[in-house]
């Protein structure tokens, strides 16, 4: 009888020890993968369709890398970077745990390579790479994520490296990886549809896209996923179907199945409920992406000349004919002294160039045709902004005509003039945009500076 009870006893025991340990082994897996958050919103009208903890904070893991693509774009766009620029792999990026590449310290990679291996692979290294590329270090980079992530109205995320590898003070929210892949598309759309790539062949291998629900979903357009042991699964999508278009994020999914079978049922609940455009507005939206995005590119190239512009000499005709071949007219432009040329104080020292002796006049064979609304002749504006100075009326109203062409946006309904103005016997012309106020007129020009236009701001 004895001998029962201890069992009975030793056994109770045990079970209760077990079962200590079962709770304990339960809590660690609770803080190790936190509990799902989810949010989805409309594309188009910003509107919430779908939210659970939105703003708990999570590690994003590999969503991380979304904002490294972010920063790789804007510096894309900016022309300090190219598709064939070559990065180089430095010890510490290829010292990164997987997932990468694996490519050995000197390897080069192009910056087209690199876009797709952070799409599909979701290459750790890869990250580092175009992180050290730059900001000169990681460290360096991170610290403009967090930056850039401010701007853009991310204010629960810290980044504190460029992949998403586990560090404890690297955290962002749901409704913060939204917003981030909002901005991703809205800002670049030129570049967004490299998350709809579904393979990579890079050196001999193929990588697969990790995002499985990519050509499973109907009009998924993407766009990144995400583990690590502590963040759990997480997933970023949007999807446009039926002239809908919805944008969701999940965290911290058990398994990427599960994950995934969650991300079907946020988008199948929230898509019914999302605005549906008419195909008249739909295309009006695709026209104005269109127009936006042709003119951002030309703008660019013009923009480009108009600097160059300043400083070419006279008897360089080769940029002339460029840019008149931009503005559809033969043009011959002059040298021009620009804004640097005017003094702290605001005074503005007189823009004419002097001919130089000994050199034949130039004058334009023609006039370009400019719309009346574009260019007039007398000043009845109280402020202006003046972008140039001439020896011909003709090469000022074309410089009126490149510069409405290159920003067209900042000057939208404002009308240009040429202003005669006489210094004893010489005679030279004034380009000029007249503004409303003072106000509207700096911040039309510091717009302009932005876009490497000189200019000043001057009361009529």
């Amino acid at each position: 009888m004895a001998f029962c009870s201890c069992v009975k006893k030793h056994g109770l025991v045990l079970a209760a020890a077990l079962f200590v340990a079962f709770l304990i082994n339960s809590t660690g897996d609770a803080a190790a993968r936190p509990e799902l958050a989810s949010l989805v919103v409309d594309g188009y009208s910003g509107k919430v369709l779908f939210a659970r903890k939105a703003d708990a904070r999570r590690y994003p893991a590999s969503l991380t890398k979304i904002m490294t693509l972010y920063i790789l774009f804007e510096e894309m766009k900016n022309r300090r970077i190219s598709k064939h620029t070559l990065m180089r792999f430095s010890r510490r990026a290829a010292a990164q745990q997987p997932s990468k590449l694996g490519l050995r310290a000197g390897s080069k990679i192009r910056a087209i390579h690199a876009i797709k291996a952070l799409v599909t692979k979701s290459a750790n290294d890869v990250a580092v790479v175009v992180a050290e590329h730059i900001s000169g270090s990681e460290y360096k980079f991170a610290r403009r994520m967090t930056r850039t992530a401010r701007k853009l109205g991310m204010s629960r995320t810290v980044f504190r490296n460029a992949s998403g590898l586990p560090d404890r003070k690297q955290v962002t929210t749901a409704r913060d990886m939204v917003t981030l892949s909002r901005a991703i598309q809205r800002d670049f759309p030129e570049y967004f549809h490299y998350f709809k790539i579904r393979s990579f062949s890079y050196k001999g291998r193929k990588y697969r896209n990790h995002n499985r629900l990519l050509g499973r979903y109907q009009g998924m357009e993407g766009i990144k996923t995400g583990y690590t042991r502590a963040a759990g699964f997480n997933l970023t999508t949007s999807v446009k179907i039926n002239n809908r278009h919805i944008i969701a994020a999940v965290l911290g999914g058990k398994t990427g199945k599960a994950r995934d079978a969650y991300m079907r049922y946020v988008l199948d609940r929230s898509l019914p409920r999302a605005v549906r455009l008419t195909p008249a507005k739909l295309r009006a939206r695709k026209l104005r992406l269109a127009r936006a995005k042709t003119r951002s590119n030309s703008d660019r190239h013009t923009v480009k000349l108009l600097r160059r512009s300043v400083e070419t000499p006279l008897e360089d005709r080769s940029l002339d004919a460029k840019i008149a071949a931009i503005i559809d007219k033969p043009v011959v432009l002059s040298s021009v002294v620009t804004a640097a040329s005017i003094t702290d104080t605001g005074k503005a020292l007189e823009q004419g160039s002097r001919k130089p002796e000994n050199r034949p006049s130039i004058i334009p064979r023609r006039a370009p045709s400019v719309p009346s609304r574009a260019i007039v002749a007398v000043n009845t504006s109280p402020w202006n902004i003046q972008v140039g100075a001439y020896s011909y009326k003709e090469q000022a109203i074309s410089r009126l005509a490149a510069v409405k062409r290159a920003a067209a946006w900042i000057l939208k309904g404002r009308t240009g003039f040429a202003m005669e103005v006489n210094k004893g016997e010489k005679t030279f012309y004034r380009a000029r945009f007249g503004l409303d106020n003072k106000r509207i007129a700096s911040l039309a020009c510091k717009n302009l500076k932005r876009k490497s236009i000189p200019c000043i701001v001057l009361q009529n």
